[in-house]
């Protein structure tokens, strides 16, 4: 049977949402109905990445479904939860209803990532990331071979950054690497490889996604979230312009400029004296400072200068969309 916009409160859940196509099987066991499978449809302008996906997924889970499938007509993403290794399986294609009642499926190789320069091999391939959407041709050349280490720190999920609490949230899982369309206030995306940090602060647990793009003009570190398969927003655009180079020190300090929808710029001193009040250690002489990163070996997230570095960067994030929410609410 096939079910059509179902409410999944029509299914014992706790739940105002609603599944775009459910496919279901009798138990002959049992004689009962069970959700075999959870499909999504998004117009063509959504982008299908992993948070497409986490929504699908978080719909399959509570109806104890085993195939997932999200598209947007042009592009899809098909799953199959494996419940000896308890995760999903990525799969060619969506298979048929006999063969999905067997549980089966073409099984969709992962793609090798990149290995990693060497740190002697950094500076020879400065110029790697230019040639597409990571940073910009015209990103200062000193920074390129510390640009490029940094990054591919991101993408090296060999190293992760250790969980437990920080001073201002708690790390549940550094997740890895997603696929995510990030939005900006100006309507943009950023599409690409995000290392993400599953968090909970203050009460609230979300994805925190670090990465860097080209942005036309020069190169930008963005940190954004999203909780709950919401479409991820920019909670920092930092230009690597700004960054200072003192020999292999390389730091971060931010002027504290800030945009709050429709509202548009905010002064900041605002923001700094929001920061100065909720977390001081990020202001040196009352200005914003990030952090600092040494380029003097390869970089990886459980380093002690890494950890402190990302642990500043997402509180900092963190504050910014406290302050936005803060704003909006003032002005409502």
């Amino acid at each position: 049977m096939i079910q059509v916009e179902m409410l999944l409160s029509k299914y014992q859940i706790k739940s105002n949402r609603r599944a775009d196509i459910i496919v279901e099987r009798l138990l002959e066991s049992k004689k009962e109905i069970s959700t075999l499978a959870v499909i999504e449809c998004k117009s063509p302008d959504i982008f299908i990445g992993d948070n497409a996906l986490d929504q699908v997924s978080d719909y399959a889970a509570k109806l104890n479904a085993e195939y997932v499938w999200v598209t947007n007509g042009l592009d899809s993403v098909v799953a199959r939860y494996d419940f000896e290794k308890d995760k999903y399986i990525d799969l060619i294609e969506l298979p048929d209803y006999q063969q999905m009642l067997n549980g089966l499926g073409d099984i969709k190789n992962n793609i090798e990532r990149k290995k990693r320069f060497s740190f002697e091999e950094l500076e020879e391939n400065k110029n790697y990331y230019c040639e597409g959407y990571t940073f910009d041709i015209d990103t200062p050349t000193g920074l390129l071979p510390f640009l490029t280490n940094f990054f591919e720190c991101l993408t090296d999920i060999s190293h992760k950054m250790p969980i437990g609490e920080y001073k201002h949230f708690k790390l549940i899982e550094d997740y890895g690497i997603r696929y995510l369309s990030c939005g900006t206030a100006s309507g943009g995306t950023y599409d690409g490889d995000y290392r993400s940090f599953l968090i909970e602060y203050k009460g609230n647990v979300m994805f925190v996604n670090l990465s860097f793009f080209n942005y036309g003009t020069h190169t930008i570190l963005t940190v954004s979230s999203d909780r709950g398969g919401t479409i991820p927003h920019n909670s920092l655009q930092y230009n690597v312009n700004h960054i200072v180079s003192v020999g292999t020190e390389f730091r971060f300090s931010h002027n504290g400029s800030i945009t709050v929808g429709k509202k548009g710029r905010c002064k900041n001193k605002e923001l700094v004296d929001f920061i100065k009040n909720n977390a001081p250690e990020l202001l040196v002489n009352d200005k914003i400072y990030i952090g600092a990163l040494q380029n003097k070996k390869l970089l990886y997230l459980d380093q002690p200068e890494m950890i402190n570095f990302i642990e500043r960067i997402l509180t900092y994030a963190l504050l910014r969309d406290e302050f936005r929410e803060m704003k909006l609410k003032n002005i409502k």
